[in-house]
Formats: structure tokens, C-alpha cells, sequence
């Protein structure tokens, strides 16, 4: 829903900002004819279906059928409401948008709790901003930060990369945010819920989680902070007073990193660190580097490889897989070079097998981590040791081999066991072939008994080879949701002129008034575009010219956005017309006749209730049937020389 503000507004901000390259930020497009294609941003596939239109300015995935304009792609693909997606495009665009009133916002921190105790998403953002700024206002202060500065000095941390990740400081204080909150009159639920203060156990009031602590934000994927990890300056240090935070003032206790908890804006499993900065990176270079920690992509970024980005030291998610084969071609794993490094990188492989991803593992020296080879190899080193990376299933055989000794029958079982598992969730037979036949090599073991093992492996996940995570049928399940929901477009011709009918508004506007009018007179107006043509014929009484983007707009205000999805749909399905008059022409033919052979139809049912009843027909009854059949009749014969003209693309 769009809410109060102006259509003026939302036009302008529309025309100034292009589809296309507010999703190639997000989705790896590349030009197809007249529109763009790529790997949908909402379900797992493997061959793109989902197309974006320049000149209509309309996004639409042909698999899993969600479509709208760059309004709803924010929307769908960042969680936006209406009001956020408009305010950050407003912003892309330079259009200085009307202050709304507190009314309409009901989202700043110091309104905090709602009813029933709810805290809105947007009043823990403000709540997140807020600290935000208190904390980076604190790392500058130049007696309270001095300490945290010192520190990220000797991390090697410039002035600029501090300042473009929003690094602050958390003063070792019980209460430095809650007073400020205090101070301020926020009402302190929001920074609650946001997990940046806890409760006294004795109900006298609040005090601060992170203290101590170096701070970095974590952004959404428009830069809206969102959380924060605390990395603690002096670790293992004691605390003075207890958990409660009723004692004095004292070095901090606790671990190195504190994350913000999983709260409405934010969940670990669904961001990568640094992504807000590295996305228009990734999709230039085609590429992305995926570290373990803040600090690796912090001191990535400031050697020259603004594509990386982190996973926040949690096991990768079929979220995160996503998010990363939509925007690049290839990812490098640079993970820590000890067995933990190694093992996650392992992990990590099991969620990418699969992906569209061409997966490269960077082997760093042993005990070291990306920010201590950066800051002694420098960019050089880096790129030396990405040309010397190993491929997906070379590194999983290599890794697996090191853990047992393949000459004992008990190695040769466990490598080929644990290897059957990764090569089974292969979707390309010449990839498994090969790699079954290399570890049958590696391990001196006969290569059908692997390929048995895998066929086998492969059978028994039927319906579920991307296992664990079940992407491959997302599409699929997503589709079929669709269509129960809804019901499947159909083939029959009342349908197929139904939705020309739609096209042909947007191609032929100064015929639409006059044939809407026309059909809506003799009641032939579909119901299944309903919305669609009463947003069209409210534009054309007031003497404005049907698009895309302001039907859009109209649909917005309808609850159920179906019809917002079928007009996307429509729109991207790539025809054109040598004649759009004459196909218009021949919609409207085929609708009245469809309509009129429904109202035949029903006429005889009633006829026929009078015959075997053994009455004779009401008089009107028969008159309505005569004139109907020859109206019917009359369309039926269509005059001389009138065929469709229409071309698909």
C-alpha cells in the first residue's frame, strides 16, 4: 500500500530512476533482445527466467511469477514497505520528498512501543541509527575514544575505511546509551528490542549490552543499519559490579565479538557483512570474495577488494548462496588458514554444490587469517594466491584425504563415503562422472563401485538432490502455489483476448476509453482484470495517458496483488503488434462472443426447465433467446479480411 503520498511524487521519483540498474545491483543481468535476464532474486533456478524491462519499466519472473515495477522489486527483494523503498529511491534520485507527519511516520524511537507492546521494524532502526551516531561520535572524542583509535591503528585501520564502515565505540560505561536515551526523551523499548539495552532486575531502569566495545554496524542491503558486533578491547578482563549493571565502572568481561540478537531487521543468516558496499563491486567485476570475519572484510576493502564480504563467522546459508549466485559468476572462499578455516570452508562448499557459482577455495599460510596476509602480503599476495585456488570438489577430496590415511581399507571407505555424499548433489552427469572417476584414482578403488555408491545416494534423495537445503524445487513448489492459489492462466480463447485486451490498453490508449466504455455498457467487462481496467478508465476521464507505472500505482491501493502481478506478466511476455488496431478489434469481437455464448448457454438451461416441466416458455425468456443468437451470429461472421496481426518477439 502506498499510503498518503502524492502520485505526483511517486511519478517523479519513478522517471528518474531506471529498473535496470537498481536490479543489476542485486541480480547479474544480462540483455536479451529488448529486455534483460538473469537467475531470479526470489527462487533457485538454474536457467534465468526472470526478465526486466527498460521501456516499461516492469520486472517479471516467468518461474515463480512475482513481478511488479522497481517499487515492488525493493519492496520484495530488500523487505521494504512502500514508504522505505520510495524514500531510498527519492534519495537515489535527488527528489526532496515532503516531510511526513508522525502520523503517517509512527516510526521514530521516541515513539516507541505500539499497542500490545509491538515495536515496529522502523522504530528499531531509528533506535539503531541513533546509537549509530553516538557511538562513531565517541571513537572520535579524543579522550573517550583514544583507546579504540589506538586499537584500530594498530589493526592498520585508515581514517577513510573507519569512517565508510561506520566504525564506532561503545565507552566502557553501564550507561552511556541509556542516558543519552534518557537525556533525549526516547522511549527506551525500541533500543530494547534492537538488544542495545537490557533491564535492570530490580525495575529501576536500563543499561547498556555493549560496553567496552569496538562497534561495527551491520547494513541491510540499502545501507540501513541494522545490528552491530561489539569487539571487546580489553577481553578477559574482570568487570567491576555484576551482570545487573549496578556497580561501577570497569573493564568489560565477556566475549570477543557480541552480535546483536535475531530481531525483525535483523537475522545473521540473511545478510552478508559489507554487502550494502560490495554489491555494485560484484556485479562489475563478476566476482566475489567471501570471508569469516568483520576485520578480514574491513581490511579487504582497503587493499584494493571492495568485492568482499562476510558471513559473520556463522556456517553459510542457502539465503546467503543466493544472494551471492545472483550478483556474481565466481567466489572465492578466503577463509582462516588453520583446521577451523578449513573446516568451515568445507561447510561452506556442501551449501554451494549446485549453485551457479564457480567456487574457488584460497588456501592462506597456516595461521593466519585474510587481514594478517593482507596487511603483511598486501593486494599482491592475495591475487598470487587466487590464481593458485582450487576448485570446488578438488578441495573437498583434498580436505577429506588429509583427515585419514587412503591406503588402509578403512581410509579408502571413509573418503569415499564422505566424497559419495558431495559428488551425489551434482546436477551435471559429465561433472559427476569426472569426479567419480578422479576419486576412484585417488584412492585406488574400482570406479563403478563409486559410481554405484552415488546412483545409489542419488535414488534414495529423489525429488531432493540439492540436499540440504531444498532449493532446486523451490521454483517448481513455488509455481504450484501459484496456480492453486489462483488458478493457472488457461489456453481457451476468452482468456487469451481477455489478457490482449490488457496489453493493447498500453499500446493503443486513445482507443481504450472508447472500448472499455463500450464493453463495460453491454456488461462484458472481465472480471478477472477488473482492477487493471477501472485504474485505466479513471486515468482516461481525467484526460491522462495509461502507463505501466501508474496502473501500478493504482493496484497498490488493492489488497490482493494479483493483479499487480498478472499486468507484469502481461507486459514482459515480449509481443508485438504489425497491427495493434485490428488485434484490439479482434479481442473485443472474441470477448462478446465468449460472453454472449456464456449468456446462450444459460438462456437454454432455463428453456429447457420449461420443456421438461412440459411449459411453455415465458415469452421474454424467448425473445431475449432470439436476439442474443442473432447478435451472437452477427459476430460470429467476422468482416472480410480480419485476422490477427500479432508478432511475438
Amino acid at each position: 500500500m502506498k499510503g498518503a503520498w502524492d502520485s505526483h511524487i511517486i511519478e517523479d521519483v519513478r522517471d528518474r530512476i531506471d529498473i535496470v540498474e537498481i536490479i543489476s545491483e542485486r541480480v547479474n543481468l544480462k540483455r536479451a533482445g529488448k529486455n534483460y535476464v538473469g537467475l531470479c532474486p526470489f527462487h533457485s533456478e538454474r536457467t534465468p527466467s526472470f526478465s526486466v524491462s527498460p521501456d516499461k519499466q516492469m520486472f517479471y519472473c516467468f518461474g515463480c511469477h512475482v513481478g511488479g515495477d522497481v517499487f515492488t522489486f525493493l519492496m520484495k527483494a530488500d523487505g521494504l514497505t512502500f514508504s522505505e523503498a520510495l524514500e531510498y529511491l527519492a534519495g537515489r534520485a535527488g527528489v526532496r520528498l515532503p516531510t511526513p507527519s508522525a502520523k503517517d511516520s509512527g516510526v521514530q524511537a521516541r515513539e516507541g512501543a505500539g499497542k500490545n507492546g509491538f515495536t515496529s521494524s522502523r522504530a528499531i532502526r531509528a533506535a539503531l541509527q541513533f546509537a549509530k551516531s553516538l557511538y562513531v561520535e565517541a571513537l572520535k572524542d579524543p579522550k573517550t575514544g583514544a583507546a579504540a583509535r589506538d586499537y584500530l591503528g594498530k589493526r592498520g585501520l585508515s581514517r577513510g575505511v573507519i569512517g565508510t564502515f561506520e566504525i564506532g565505540y561503545a565507552p566502557d560505561r553501564w550507561d552511556f546509551l541509556s542516558e543519552a536515551v534518557r537525556s533525549k526523551g526516547l522511549t527506551p523499548e525500541p533500543f530494547v528490542r534492537a538488544g542495545l539495552l537490557s533491564r535492570r532486575q530490580d525495575g529501576s531502569g536500563y543499561y547498556d549490552r555493549f560496553r567496552g566495545r569496538v562497534m561495527f554496524p551491520i547494513h541491510d542491503p540499502i545501507g540501513r543499519v541494522v545490528g552491530f558486533a561489539g569487539r571487546v578491547l580489553e577481553a578477559g578482563a574482570d568487570a567491576s559490579g555484576d551482570a545487573d549493571g549496578a556497580g561501577d565502572v570497569g573493564l568489560v568481561k565477556g566475549p570477543k565479538y557480541l552480535n546483536s540478537p535475531e530481531t525483525s531487521v535483523f537475522s545473521k543468516g540473511k545478510l552478508l557483512y559489507g554487502m550494502h558496499l560490495a554489491r555494485p563491486h560484484i556485479t562489475k567485476a563478476k566476482r566475489v570474495i567471501l570471508t569469516e570475519g568483520y576485520m578480514d572484510v574491513i581490511s579487504a576493502h582497503q587493499f584494493g577488494f571492495p568485492e568482499a564480504v562476510a558471513s559473520m563467522g556463522t556456517s553459510l546459508t542457502d539465503h546467503q548462496v543466493r544472494i551471492l549466485e545472483r550478483l556474481a559468476e565466481t567466489l572465492y572462499i578466503v577463509y582462516d588458514g588453520d583446521s577451523a578455516g578449513e573446516q568451515a570452508a568445507f561447510r561452506a562448499l556442501e551449501a554451494l554444490i549446485g549453485s551457479e557459482l564457480e567456487v574457488r577455495i584460497v588456501a592462506l599460510p597456516k595461521g593466519t587469517d585474510p587481514d594478517e596476509f593482507l596487511r603483511s602480503r598486501g593486494r599482491e599476495g592475495l591475487e598470487e594466491l587466487m590464481k593458485d585456488s582450487k576448485g570446488l570438489l578438488d578441495y573437498a577430496l583434498e580436505t577429506v584425504m588429509k583427515t585419514v590415511d587412503p591406503r588402509t581399507p578403512e581410509g579408502k571407505i571413509k573418503v569415499a563415503k564422505r566424497m559419495t555424499q558431495v559428488v551425489s548433489r551434482l546436477e551435471s552427469e559429465i561433472q559427476r562422472s569426472t569426479y567419480i572417476e578422479e576419486i576412484a584414482r585417488k584412492i585406488d578403488v574400482d570406479v563403478e563401485a563409486i559410481r554405484s555408491d552415488v546412483s545409489f545416494v542419488r535414488a534414495r534423495k529423489a525429488g531432493d538432490l540439492r540436499v540440504p537445503n531444498k532449493r532446486a524445487q523451490s521454483g517448481h513448489n513455488t509455481q504450484m502455489k501459484i496456480e492453486a492459489k489462483y488458478g493457472s492462466n488457461g489456453d481457451d480463447a476468452l482468456s487469451k483476448a481477455e489478457r490482449e485486451l490488457v496489453r493493447l490498453i498500453f499500446e493503443v490508449p486513445d482507443k481504450a476509453k472508447g472500448v472499455l466504455e463500450e464493453l463495460e455498457l453491454e456488461g462484458f467487462i472481465p472480471g478477472r482484470y477488473r482492477a487493471i481496467f477501472d485504474a485505466v478508465r479513471s486515468m482516461l476521464e481525467r484526460d491522462e495517458i495509461p502507463t505501466a507505472g501508474k496502473v501500478m500505482d493504482a493496484l497498490r491501493q488493492v489488497p490482493d496483488d494479483r493483479e499487480a502481478t498478472m499486468l507484469s506478466e502481461i507486459l514482459l511476455e515480449g509481443v508485438q503488434y504489425a497491427d495493434a488496431e485490428r488485434v484490439l478489434s479482434d479481442c473485443v469481437r472474441t470477448i462478446r462472443m465468449k460472453r454472449l455464448e456464456e449468456k446462450l448457454h444459460g438462456l437454454i438451461d432455463k428453456i429447457r426447465l420449461f420443456e421438461r416441466q412440459k411449459v411453455e416458455p415465458d415469452a421474454g425468456l424467448l425473445v431475449a433467446y432470439k436476439t442474443t443468437l442473432e447478435a451472437y451470429n452477427r459476430l460470429k461472421t467476422p468482416a472480410k479480411g480480419a485476422s490477427s496481426s500479432r508478432v511475438s518477439s
